[in-house]
């Protein structure tokens, strides 16, 4: 099961909502997805938001503890981005988070020839 998170980003435009994670996790819709009868595999966490946990715009952190709290048996894994680093963090025996770093066609803009 998967789904996409983006850090509480607030300067989006009002064709575009943005719900703060504290409150997503609250919201039945995610609680009756985590808590799905079927079997799930692995919960994947596709976001905008650092991996590492002292970011002052981490918030995978809500996500990730209800996810923990409720379905502690199922593997969970975050894909990060945001701070433009390569990370790598364990939360816990069962959940890892990977953020790629910088985008590989960065690297164009200061080619000189």
């Amino acid at each position: 099961m998967s789904f996409g998170v983006l850090f509480d980003f607030t300067g989006n435009s009002n064709v575009s909502k943005v719900i703060p994670a504290a409150t997503l996790v609250k919201e039945k819709w995610f609680l009756d997805a985590v808590n799905h009868d079927k079997p799930i595999d692995l919960f994947l966490l596709i976001s905008h938001n650092p991996v590492r946990t002292d970011s002052p715009t981490f918030t995978m952190e809500f996500v990730s503890r209800t996810i923990r709290a409720l379905r502690p048996e199922v593997p969970l894994q975050v894909f990060g981005g945001h701070t433009h680093i390569r990370d790598f963090r364990v939360y816990d025996d069962m959940s890892t988070a990977l953020e790629a770093g910088k985008s590989p066609f960065s690297v164009f803009r200061n080619w000189k020839k």
